[in-house]
């Protein structure tokens, strides 16, 4: 994690700019990094002394108001989600010239309806990235509304990747006028 954030001067805080790529580092610094499974990676006491005890001036630094949601352990710890994003869909992100934002991740992350299913997150996450809408984050708004109206009343879980991906393609082709 200190060659991660070696080059940000923690007293400074850290740009917006360079925050989506920090966060991408630390994320998957912190995969490479715990042995954890995702069962212990559960509880907010984890997450809670990682932040508050093993890296809280990584954790100031990223989000310098200190706020009980991003210091704690719940969803929204600033530890936890890039750790859930990096174990999810960091593949992609570093495989893509023009990564996720942070609101398009959160369109994804934050709505437990998607978020409960990994497979659809990365069909999700895949189709942003593929977009060629001109306004991507705009795009990604609709079309995160769109699949939570498809897929609602619909259990996922037996559908590979490959299905989810058609799917959510099929939904953004409609979004996009059929291109």
């Amino acid at each position: 994690m200190l060659e991660v954030v070696s080059d940000v001067d923690l007293d400074e805080g850290i740009s917006r700019r360079r925050q989506a790529s920090l966060d991408l580092a630390i994320g998957r610094a912190l995969t490479g990094a715990m042995d954890i499974n995702p069962a212990d990676a559960g509880h907010d006491s984890v997450w809670a002394f990682l932040t508050l005890v093993v890296l809280p001036d990584v954790a100031v630094a990223r989000f310098s108001e200190i706020n009980g949601e991003r210091m704690l352990g719940g969803h929204r710890n600033v530890f936890r989600r890039l750790w859930i994003r990096d174990r999810t869909v960091g593949d992609l992100m570093q495989a893509a010239a023009n990564p996720l934002g942070e609101d398009e991740m959160v369109g994804i992350f934050e709505r437990s309806e998607l978020a409960r299913n990994r497979l659809l997150c990365r069909a999700m996450a895949r189709t942003v990235l593929e977009s060629t809408a001109p306004n991507r984050s705009e795009f990604a708004r609709a079309f995160y509304k769109r699949v939570r109206f498809h897929t609602g009343a619909y259990s996922l879980d037996l559908h590979s990747e490959d299905d989810l991906l058609q799917l959510c393609k099929g939904i953004a082709a409609g979004l996009q006028g059929g291109r």
